[in-house]
């Protein structure tokens, strides 16, 4: 909700831009993703309330990067790895007497 001053808000509709009153709702996914930007010197107050709770994850396609929230740990996209990277002797982490013989 923009409390006051303008923004111009970016979604995969467009352009559009929001003044004092206007209310947004992002869905999550692609279909939610927003950049909202101040393009003059007038200051924006806006408030935002945040529907999840615990950890959120942001994507920033322009950038590349990836953002991990509420610990803001951020990441580039490009150096995401196999999920199974590092996991190839995981067996041997084990004491040997917790493992049953095959």
């Amino acid at each position: 909700m923009i409390l006051s001053g303008e923004a111009t808000l970016r979604s995969p509709e467009g352009f559009k831009r929001l003044s004092e009153g206007d209310v947004v709702f992002f869905e999550e996914g692609a279909k939610g993703a927003h950049q909202l930007y101040n393009h003059n010197d007038s200051p924006c107050v806006y408030l935002d309330v945040r529907t999840t709770i615990g950890i959120d994850i942001c994507e920033y396609p322009d950038s590349g990067k990836v953002n991990i929230l509420p610990d803001l740990q951020v990441f580039e996209s490009s150096s995401s790895v196999d999920y199974y990277k590092g996991e190839e002797k995981v067996a041997m982490k084990w004491p040997k007497e917790l493992m049953r013989k095959q």
